[in-house]
């Protein structure tokens, strides 16, 4: 047999076993022989093969309705039919359904702190525990499929992403994080919070798997090549961190850019990362929260958490004082801002630009520290949003303090792939 024509030893063993088949000299093969051709003849497992995986309570599932973060929106919705697409390409995949995590209320909260619904588990209406600090909050709104990545009960989790969902309790828990390109995974049967910022994240405990779960899921080819060429450091954005945070996440980039042979540059993007910028995606985002939602607010306000509750009554004012004209120029500002980064980007630069400015609050945090936990995380991850581009987090360790934080890069449209492939060292 000439072995030329068989391209690897799987085929080469075929064509072997094809030969006996066909040659009539066998009377009866061996055990062994049986064992290898049967295996031979095996479907290939698929790639997310017997792995576990939970789910933000915000998907559809027959005949279940999702809490959205609290009870009386299980109790005010009809179960649905069908089943969300994302959990059908996965289950599809070989991944097992392990079950739906907790989340703030209405999926409206980076703090992690404000979950209220039932649970078939326990008697409590507690938030998730962050296994990384049990003192501190696991950052929301994806606060449980963060936690039970971070607890390693599931291989990985699946969140939503709007204003920092799922970086900022990634973050938080000390996993791998990544929100995805928008609209480069679909949402079908997801509910949404402010459609042109959600997007589905992820969350796993390696870059691997990372990458397998995001091809699964992906409506587009994610190729996993690193052709990044720069890595660009904004320096005056960094005014907004821990000064142990800044400097562990200034030296995990400077670890990466010395593996992979790339430089770093300091840029300025303060500008980018400003108040200004946070308050035009809260804006837009305002409008998008009352015109899905509401008119269920209004009339459920009463199980709201008064925080909650408190920050919708800002969001309705926003909703009802804006104008046409106000709602044009808000869209041009994001282009504009969009455009800005795109250009600094170039295709082939990313931005090293952490989630959150410390560690997670504490949970007995006071309310003036918890606003300011959520003001400066929104600073820092509303570019990204407004932006519709990827953003990775993966954690990294403080020379200093020994502290795990979260090390994050935003890259372009569609190069989420490559962002894995930056940090799979």
């Amino acid at each position: 047999m000439d072995n030329k024509q068989f391209r690897s030893y799987k085929e080469l063993a075929q064509g072997i076993a094809y030969k006996k088949s066909q040659s009539n000299c066998y009377v009866e093969l061996s055990e062994l022989s049986k064992r290898m051709h049967t295996k031979l003849h095996m479907p290939p497992k698929p790639p997310l093969d017997e792995m576990t995986f939970s789910v933000k309570d915000c998907f559809d599932y027959p005949d279940r309705t999702p809490t959205f973060g609290i009870q009386q929106w299980k109790n005010t919705h009809p179960k649905p039919q069908n089943k969300a697409l994302l959990i059908s390409r996965l289950e599809n995949a070989g991944g097992h359904l392990d079950g739906f995590t907790k989340c703030d209320q209405l999926a409206y909260s980076l703090v992690g702190n404000v979950f209220s619904a039932s649970s078939d588990l326990e008697s409590d209406l507690t938030q998730p525990i962050n296994p990384l600090y049990l003192d501190r909050f696991c950052g929301g709104s994806s606060s449980g499929s963060a936690a039970s990545v971070a607890e390693r009960v599931v291989d990985f989790s699946i969140g939503v992403d709007t204003a920092g969902s799922v970086r900022v309790p990634a973050s938080s828990c000390g996993t791998y994080g990544l929100r995805s390109t928008h609209g480069l995974i679909n949402t079908d049967g997801c509910i949404p919070l402010a459609q042109t910022f959600d997007t589905i994240g992820l969350f796993t405990n390696s870059t691997a798997l990372l990458q397998a779960v995001l091809e699964v899921v992906s409506a587009a080819r994610v190729p996993n090549v690193n052709h990044i060429k720069k890595i660009l450091i904004p320096e005056d954005s960094y005014a907004l961190l821990d000064e142990d945070l800044a400097s562990t996440c200034t030296d995990f980039a400077d670890g990466l850019s010395n593996h992979w042979k790339i430089p770093m540059e300091e840029v300025s993007m303060g500008h980018l990362t400003s108040q200004e910028v946070a308050d035009l995606f809260t804006r837009i985002q305002s409008r998008q929260i009352w015109e899905n939602h509401g008119t269920w607010i209004e009339e459920n306000s009463g199980a709201l958490n008064s925080e909650v509750h408190d920050r919708l009554l800002k969001v309705k004012k926003l909703y009802d004082d804006s104008s046409k004209e106000d709602i044009k120029n808000d869209k041009m500002h994001r282009l504009k801002i969009r455009g800005e980064l795109l250009k600094l980007l170039d295709f082939e630069y990313i931005v090293a630009l952490p989630a959150i400015p410390q560690l997670a609050p504490k949970i007995t945090a006071t309310e003036e520290e918890l606003n300011e936990f959520r003001q400066k995380s929104l600073r820092l991850n509303a570019l990204s949003s407004l932006a519709g581009t990827p953003q990775i987090v993966a954690p990294c360790v403080s020379n200093e303090t020994g502290n795990i934080y979260g090390g994050s890069f935003i890259g372009a449209p569609y190069d989420d792939g490559k962002l894995i492939k930056f940090l799979s060292v």
